[in-house]
């Protein structure tokens, strides 16, 4: 029995010996490795390796300048180049701008109104008109009459009363 004892206490011995060697060899490396990645060295090899040579982008949620900042102007304004003067109203010609001839919603809309002779809302005047023309699309068309309506009330060409429009008396 005590020769086992002495073979099993002699092979530990010998392993714990070879462990201390190993261990030294694994020190050995990571300082070597640190020293190659250009790290200081340090007691521990499991600390992540830090990078170096780049810089931190910008903070999220700040604003980049975007080039110079503008002059201020001082001194008077530049000249006016000489061109054509603008046309006086008294010589502008009533409907310039518009082909003789040519049919617009304004029209369409005016005598939609003057046929039914009773006011009607803006959708029921899309509708009725959409009915009558080649276009597919309702939405597109109800998207092209909007702006006539808005003008058409600013010229008085049309009245909206309480959500109806009808041609003025």
């Amino acid at each position: 029995m005590a020769s086992i004892n002495d073979s099993i206490s002699a092979a530990i011995q010998h392993l714990e010996h070879q462990e201390k060697n190993l261990k030294a060899q694994l020190d050995k490396i990571a300082k070597a490795k640190a020293l190659l990645i250009g790290e200081s060295v340090t007691d521990s090899p499991s600390k992540p390796a830090k990078r170096r040579g780049r810089k931190p982008g910008p903070k999220k949620g700040t604003a980049k300048s975007a080039g110079r900042p503008a002059k201020k102007s001082v001194g008077r304004p530049a000249k006016k180049s000489p061109g054509r003067p603008p046309a006086s109203a008294s010589k502008l010609k009533a409907g310039a701008g518009r082909k003789k001839g040519r049919v617009t919603y304004l029209d369409k809309i005016k005598d939609l109104l003057k046929s039914t002779n009773k006011p009607m809302s803006p959708n029921e005047i899309i509708d009725q008109l959409f009915a009558n023309d080649p276009s597919k699309d309702l939405k597109a068309f109800g998207k092209n009459i909007y702006p006539v309506f808005s003008r058409s009330y600013k010229n008085k060409a049309l009245v909206k009363k309480n959500g109806k429009i009808q041609v003025p008396k």
